[in-house]
């Protein structure tokens, strides 16, 4: 097995970059930078966050510092890896119990329908009310719903609220797992959050970024 299998794809080209005794500043020119500064910014940007500037740029790092396929997808995914680890823990780290309106908001353009939904369908609860019996738990939930739900209808005019459909709502109790309600406010289903294609994150990451700000 290739030693790259259990780097990052910054661990490897700095690996290369020693094997070649070079330094940044005289690679960037083979990638196309005149600009030596902007290329440093670019490379370090495309080593953290693994989006480059352009296909064309992964090519040329790639045959500049003789690294052939295999290495580069070995350290890649290590790199993804480590970065989803990270982004799990610290989300893990910030995880609070609310409840998600499954609310559907038939509303255009697109901003106006997240920042109605940002206001109005999350909405953080106490932890204290997992001391309570479960049932005097379901109970404060599907009353917080209620109130959610109306306090939308409310903030909105009678004719964007006539747009909405209410299709009830996940109470994330915990942060890998979350209780899904129907509109009646009746548990219908109890779900283990996995990770989803897109993010590689528990699907309630998203929501605590949402509260905290960090999703547009």
């Amino acid at each position: 097995m290739s030693s790259s299998s259990k780097i990052t794809l910054q661990q490897l080209v700095n690996q290369k970059i020693r094997q070649k005794d070079v330094s940044r500043s005289q690679l960037v020119p083979n990638l196309g930078y005149k600009n030596i500064s902007k290329g440093c910014r670019r490379l370090e940007q495309y080593l953290k966050t693994l989006h480059p500037p352009s296909e064309e740029f992964v090519v040329q790092l790639l045959a500049v510092l003789s690294i052939n396929g295999l290495e580069f997808s070995q350290a890649a995914a290590c790199s993804r890896d480590r970065a989803e680890r990270v982004a799990d823990r610290r989300a893990r780290e910030r995880f609070s119990p609310h409840l998600k309106l499954s609310a559907k908001i038939n509303i255009s353009p697109l901003f106006v329908r997240q920042l109605l939904f940002r206001r109005y369908c999350i909405h953080p609860v106490p932890r204290q009310i997992q001391e309570l019996s479960f049932q005097e738990e379901i109970a404060f939930v599907a009353k917080a719903y209620r109130e959610t739900y109306n306090r939308l209808l409310a903030g909105i005019s009678p004719q964007l609220a006539r747009k909405c459909s209410d299709h009830g709502f996940q109470y994330f109790r915990h942060y890998d797992s979350c209780l899904e309600f129907n509109s009646d406010a009746v548990l219908v289903n109890i779900v283990t959050v996995q990770p989803v294609a897109e993010t590689k994150l528990p699907l309630g990451n998203r929501v605590i970024n949402m509260l905290s700000g960090e999703v547009n």
